[in-house]
């Protein structure tokens, strides 16, 4: 018995070492995998970063890690604006201060809600970048660019083009979303070959920029956004 007794007892020694063995390739595999694509992402953000003027980008992390939910571009396409945006995942613990920060440097404070906002090529939306123009659509939605009470406003994006796109706000991010403005300034920030005047903007605005963040305390997301056009 008792030689049948130690016999049982290395088998399952045996099964739990491969087990754990397992467990370590796997996580080393798991680990490997992950690496390859940071790299492979970070390598993208940084070919993407050069389109800009770096300190258009000076709120946007330096390296990329696993908190990247997506990373969203345009940096050709005449249809769109010059576009970045950095979708990352908050730490529940760390979304406050996040928010303190940022409006704490912010030059403008919205509500993703908000219906007084201005937006440059706000009639874009992902079922009709692929169709041809319809002027009428184009400058219905357009028209609220020139209210009265967006005058006073900085630009900031439409967010067509984001994970959290939501089609039922004027911004395309859900209503529980802060947008701060960090930076905004009118004229020629971009590569004027591709840089087209939108004259769908008032007349200040024609050329610019914007940067800066949109927060959700609920989704515990911060998105790092620039627009220039």
């Amino acid at each position: 018995m008792n030689r049948l007794r130690k016999y049982a007892m290395l088998v399952v020694s045996i099964a739990l070492l491969s087990c754990s063995n397992n467990v370590h390739k796997k996580n080393a595999s798991q680990e490997l995998v992950t690496n390859v694509m940071l790299k492979g992402l970070n390598e993208r953000y940084d070919s993407i970063r050069l389109y800009f003027k770096p300190e258009l980008l000076f709120h946007f992390p330096e390296k990329l890690d696993t908190s990247v939910i997506s990373l969203t571009d345009n940096v050709m396409n005449p249809k769109d604006l010059a576009r970045m945006e950095l979708t990352c995942k908050i730490a529940d613990d760390q979304v406050s201060e996040y928010i303190h920060e940022f409006e704490e440097i912010g030059i403008a404070l919205y509500a993703a809600g908000d219906s007084c906002v201005l937006i440059p090529r706000r009639y874009i939306t992902q079922e009709r970048i692929m169709k041809p123009k319809n002027q009428n659509y184009i400058d219905s939605l357009s028209r609220y660019n020139f209210l009265p009470c967006v005058q006073s406003k900085y630009p900031i994006p439409n967010f067509w083009l984001n994970t959290y796109s939501d089609e039922t706000t004027f911004s395309r991010l859900p209503k529980d979303f802060k947008i701060v403005v960090l930076q905004s300034e009118s004229g020629k920030f971009y590569n004027e070959a591709i840089l087209q005047v939108d004259s769908h903007m008032p007349n200040k605005w024609e050329n610019g920029y914007s940067n800066g963040v949109a927060i959700s305390e609920k989704e515990g997301v911060v998105i790092y956004w620039l627009i220039v056009w």
